[in-house]
């Protein structure tokens, strides 16, 4: 079986809203999950009528602005990221942005967030695993 996967870093479960800014215009987006090298992000599906008065989506290949805070941490970043994938269904249209203009600062510092995450991840991996090898305690029969 073969994979479309074609982001090769570790991704992180983001949950945030965030600005967007696609041409003139900015609309509130929420992400989903974060990497290094980008970040996915899901809008409301609107009716075809409400296009023109209300979102614009990004087409593919395009350049659009990025706005958001990573949580527990105190810095803005602002990011440029190409339009990669996207995706729409009844409810959602999502859309995965390849950072192409971000402060090196602000990579470290979105890397560095990635890095904690997975390792308290792995720490809770570890810990289950260990729970789970433990034998049980003897017991005479009856």
């Amino acid at each position: 079986m073969q994979s479309t996967e074609k982001r090769e870093e570790y991704r992180m479960p983001l949950r945030i809203f965030l600005n967007e800014h696609v041409g003139e215009r900015v609309q509130r987006s929420m992400s989903l999950n974060v990497s290094t090298g980008g970040i996915y992000l899901n809008r409301l599906q609107l009716p075809r009528e409400q296009f023109s008065t209300s979102l614009t989506y990004p087409h593919h290949r395009s350049i659009v602005g990025l706005e958001f805070e990573i949580p527990d941490t105190s810095e803005v970043i602002w990011a440029a990221g190409r339009v990669c994938f996207d995706k729409a269904d009844s409810y959602f249209f999502g859309t995965g942005l390849r950072f192409e203009g971000i402060a090196e600062y602000h990579r470290r510092l979105i890397r560095d967030v990635i890095m904690e995450h997975r390792e308290e991840r792995l720490k809770q991996l570890l810990t289950t695993v260990r729970r789970n090898r433990r034998p049980a305690p003897f017991r005479l029969p009856n």
